[in-house]
């Protein structure tokens, strides 16, 4: 599950668009969670999840919108992805205890 989060994230700051087969596994990570793990992981990982649907929203508005108003989503997109650039350290520190990294 660790590794299929970490993916995700790296995959959702890389580009617009993360890979289908990477974005099944994380929701289904994310389904998995509350059953395996406590809440800290279970709301790191729900925190994952909002932002790339806020990600995937901004992308769909930005071809919906006019010219003039796509620049708000374009941000909102950008500030997004840079939030999962620096996501893969707390999502470790999250997932260590769990997983006894070191």
């Amino acid at each position: 599950m660790y590794t299929r989060t970490i993916h995700f994230v790296r995959a959702s700051w890389q580009g617009d668009t993360v890979d289908s087969e990477i974005a099944a596994e994380f929701w289904s990570a994310v389904t998995e969670a509350q059953f395996i793990f406590g809440k800290d992981v279970v709301r790191a990982l729900e925190a994952i999840k909002d932002r790339a649907i806020e990600i995937s929203v901004s992308k769909r508005m930005i071809s919906a919108t006019p010219p003039e108003e796509e620049l708000k989503y374009v941000y909102s997109m950008r500030d997004h992805q840079q939030w999962f650039s620096q996501a893969e350290e707390p999502i470790t520190k999250v997932f260590r205890h769990y997983l006894r990294l070191h």
